[in-house]
């Protein structure tokens, strides 16, 4: 095992800055490469995990003040540590240089940890493991065991793809030995991010005695034991602690699989646990646990069922009552696939009113208007989304009603389709906000205003800051993050705003920053 690295002193704030870049560049390819299977959240927080450990080596190579904070910053994001971290760097490249193979323990931690031994121990045990002597790296991973670093698991995971043989052997050592301390499980699942880190490793050459599926299966075996610690993770961590029960799709985790669907909040996560139970059960899903996934609140998860169904048995008997179904996924896959049997749907659609009332906004015609029109009163929801897909000549009239409904889910229901499906004149809308009364349906008219972007009507809006002081505050925040980048427009348009803009001021009724804002992202074409 290397004891020593020999480096010349003058290069060795050069050679920071090299990992500092490495690290930038890293993040960047992982940014590219990863997009497509995580959302931006996740995938940032991943490739932190990823990146940290060879960025943390470069303070131990004298990095300049600046170089520090950065390290400090993107230590920060991992740890969210409350260490000075200037004097923890001084105090590091002083007891701890990139040429040092031993170090005392004992006299580091007196030395080294001013103000707070805990957290400064910890961090020195932390950053001592991304040191660039493997002898100094497995020294730190030993100390990992003490009786109140019990939440290392993480970065001893980190150093199973360690370069050194010696160093990945005590890791895998000292990992077992922290699953034996109390609260072991919730700080694994908290350093899935460490295990996807150790699974896609590609510099380390595996030793014999390590296997990435020993480790994923005492990993599972440990969530079994301890399902309600997954189930209080964050979402992210949910996803890769998840992750394990696809790549191992074994028949014995099905009923943990069931009680994660069951109490898991997210529906995009119970569609993943949906399809990995699948995986698991291969052609044998019981009944009883279809029926649980055909009744979930979420067309999503609904709809993988279906999918699964119609796969083993075909179109099944009572298959064309997804034609009754809200949702218009649920619909479309119905609807596609009766259209292949020759099955006429506009008939059975007349012959099943009012529960057909969705499916006609797709397959029904001009001539069932009058059909639709007499539930207007009975079924209003479905019936005004049936007359407005079909184009009614009445159609804005009908979403106008419904949006001063007392009925809140159909006010809502008439304000989108109202901004999906229909096209208000711009005077008509705007003398229909100055009008209004009530603050709420005000405010959606105002959204329906803007919903081709801001800067179509921007003068108007900047003139409904002074003449609605009640919708002050949200016009306000709307301009705020609607605005902040160039937008080229006319000679004249642009001497318009400059009016609104002024009209805005006299009253006070617009920031001096937001005026600017907008002011400065005006650009004229000549």
């Amino acid at each position: 095992m290397e004891r020593g690295i020999k480096r010349d002193m003058t290069d060795k704030t050069q050679h920071a800055q090299c990992i500092i870049e490495r690290y930038r560049n890293e993040l960047s390819d992982r940014f590219k490469r990863h997009t497509s299977y995580y959302n931006h959240d996740d995938n940032f927080r991943l490739r932190q995990y990823y990146c940290f450990p060879h960025l943390y080596s470069a303070l131990f190579y004298d990095p300049s003040p600046e170089q520090i904070k950065f390290i400090g910053t993107q230590a920060h994001y991992i740890e969210n540590h409350n260490v000075n971290f200037f004097l923890f760097a001084e105090n590091m490249m002083k007891f701890a240089p990139v040429e040092i193979g031993e170090v005392d323990f004992e006299k580091w931690k007196e030395r080294s940890c001013p103000g707070g031994y805990y957290l400064y121990y910890r961090a020195l045990l932390i950053f001592g493991s991304a040191h660039p002597n493997g002898f100094f790296r497995e020294q730190c991973l030993e100390h990992f065991v003490d009786d109140d670093l019990y939440d290392m698991i993480g970065y001893t995971l980190i150093r199973f793809n360690d370069t050194v043989p010696q160093v990945r052997c005590t890791a895998m050592k000292i990992f077992y030995e922290l699953m034996r301390k109390e609260r072991a499980a919730e700080y694994l699942v908290n350093a899935m991010p460490y295990v996807e880190h150790v699974r896609r490793g590609q510099k380390a050459k595996r030793s014999a005695e390590f296997s990435m599926d020993y480790l994923d299966s005492y990993i599972m075996e440990t969530f079994e034991r301890n399902a309600d610690t997954v189930l209080k993770a964050y979402i992210h961590t949910r996803r890769l602690c998840y992750k394990l029960f696809f790549l191992h799709p074994e028949p014995k985790y099905r009923d943990l699989i069931i009680y994660f669907f069951k109490n898991e909040c997210s529906y995009e996560l119970r569609c993943l646990l949906e399809r990995i139970y699948i995986k698991m059960s291969g052609e044998c899903i019981p009944d009883e646990v279809q029926a649980i996934f055909a009744n979930d609140e979420n067309e999503h998860v609904r709809l993988i069922t279906y999918e699964y169904r119609l796969e083993k048995e075909g179109i099944w008997e009572g298959f064309e009552q997804l034609l009754f179904s809200e949702s218009a996924h649920i619909r479309n896959f119905a609807r596609r696939n009766l259209k292949k049997t020759g099955f006429d749907i506009l008939k059975f659609c007349r012959d099943n009113l009012p529960q057909s009332l969705w499916e006609f906004a797709n397959s029904g015609t001009k001539d069932d208007i009058p059909l639709i029109r007499q539930y207007l009163d009975q079924y209003p929801r479905e019936a005004m989304y049936a007359l407005v897909k079909l184009g009614t000549e009445d159609s804005k009239d009908i979403v106008l009603k419904n949006i001063h409904s007392d009925d809140p889910v159909l006010a809502k229901a008439a304000f989108r389709i109202a901004g999906k499906a229909l096209d208000f004149d711009k005077d008509e809308l705007k003398n229909l906000i100055y009008a209004e009364t009530d603050f709420i349906v005000q405010w959606r008219l105002i959204k329906l205003f803007t919903k081709n972007g801001v800067w179509k009507v921007m003068p108007d809006l900047l003139h409904f800051t002074r003449d609605l002081p009640k919708q002050r505050g949200d016009l306000l925040y709307l301009l705020k993050h609607k605005t902040g980048h160039p937008v080229y427009l006319s000679m004249d348009y642009n001497k318009e705003i400059q009016a609104a803009l002024r009209y805005a001021g006299e009253a006070n009724a617009i920031p001096y920053y937001i005026n600017n804002q907008i002011f400065t992202d005006m650009k004229m074409w000549w």
